[in-house]
């Protein structure tokens, strides 16, 4: 039966070097290409601003939500205080209020 639960992953712009950490968890756990960068899908200026936040999302099948909040929690971000994680699971209408990381 599949149980998907779609991600969405913010944090401030200084810590854009830390999704290979996030993905590595994801890849290790078979979860494919893991997430995708939303904020370099156009190039910056094209509409008149830049995105000034950075912006990830992936869709996963079985995600244990707690080892991969775990995850997230145990990557050295600068901006800790800044990095938000909403969760969608199967069933919701739509996302759930954001997770905020302890600092």
């Amino acid at each position: 039966m599949s149980t998907v639960t779609n991600v969405i992953l913010t944090c401030a712009l200084g810590d854009d070097d830390k999704l290979p950490a996030v993905n590595e968890y994801l890849t290790r756990e078979h979860f494919g290409l893991g997430l995708l960068a939303v904020d370099r899908l156009w190039p910056p200026g094209d509409h008149g601003k830049a995105m000034e936040t950075h912006v990830w999302i992936g869709a996963f099948n079985c995600l244990d939500r707690a080892e991969f909040l775990a995850a997230i929690a145990d990557v050295h971000w600068d901006d800790r205080d800044a990095v938000r994680v909403f969760l969608q699971l199967q069933d919701d209408e739509g996302f759930r209020d954001p997770v905020r990381l302890a600092v």
